[in-house]
């Protein structure tokens, strides 16, 4: 993507995929955000996409070709086996980097690179630790690594993780060092949005793309009847849905945010 002369990039980072309606949101209105907000590249948590537990490779391509730059994402990495089979032909794929024993078939896609006019921006996704239930490694240690080994790009990072206090203090500490960091995984979108003091945006999580009346995207009257008596429930499929995520535009010279917008608005 050659933008010659451009000192900032716009970069919009959208909450987790869930279900068919998530995926028709964003596929419907992916062109529409880009062009009413000026972004230059766009990224999606794409973890539940299909059927609220992993990607194939059918569904990867239609949110790469309704223009999605990058697609990340997250636990449910495994959610469909079908991963292992494409993602090497899945370049905009990225998966978490601090996964143990991840996958030969994956190990090319723990980042993703893009050139916008000068900058490099560089897109990793890393796991948190608490309640996800995963063997992973330290995501303090693992941004480190992959920081040390290329401080000059403009890195975008998507934490997918479950405790609040977790992606806080993880956003101080690489504060500084990435761009911006997206919290990803609860899918409910928080109200902290900030600019950090060393520069990074963030917010401790995007919130979702699906059905404005559910339980984090599942059915949440299935949902009601399992709490009390201990059925199982399945993504919601019918209802309005909405659009959560992050805007941000940074200084590609400072590498620092100028500005930052939390995106919340339903579509039909």
């Amino acid at each position: 993507m050659k933008l010659p002369n451009k000192e900032t990039i716009t970069i919009l980072a959208l909450g987790d995929i869930v279900g068919r309606v998530g995926r028709n949101a964003v596929v419907r209105n992916c062109r529409f955000l880009k062009e009413k907000y000026h972004v230059d590249f766009l990224i999606v948590n794409g973890e539940n996409a299909t059927h609220g537990n992993g990607l194939i490779y059918k569904q990867y391509l239609e949110l790469i070709n309704a223009g999605c730059d990058c697609i990340t994402m997250g636990n449910h990495t495994y959610g469909k086996k079908e991963i292992l089979t494409y993602a090497k032909n899945a370049k905009k794929l990225v998966v978490p980097a601090n996964l143990v024993n991840l996958e030969p078939e994956l190990q090319q896609n723990i980042a993703y690179e893009q050139k916008i006019g000068e900058a490099r921006i560089k897109v990793i996704n890393l796991l948190g630790i608490d309640n996800i239930k995963l063997s992973v490694k330290s995501p303090f240690i693992a941004f480190k690594e992959i920081y040390e080994k290329d401080p000059e790009a403009i890195y975008i990072v998507d934490f997918h993780a479950e405790l609040t206090a977790e992606k806080n203090s993880f956003g101080y500490d690489i504060d500084g060092r990435a761009s911006m960091m997206f919290g990803t995984h609860t899918h409910v979108q928080t109200a902290d949005e900030r600019i950090m003091p060393e520069g990074m945006a963030y917010i401790t999580d995007a919130g979702m793309c699906g059905i404005r009346e559910s339980m984090i995207g599942f059915d949440y009257k299935e949902v009601k009847k399992a709490m009390w008596e201990g059925t199982s429930y399945s993504v919601a499929l019918k209802g309005k849905g909405m659009i959560n995520g992050l805007l941000t535009t940074i200084d590609i010279h400072s590498k620092k945010a100028i500005a930052i917008q939390r995106i919340n608005f339903d579509v039909e």
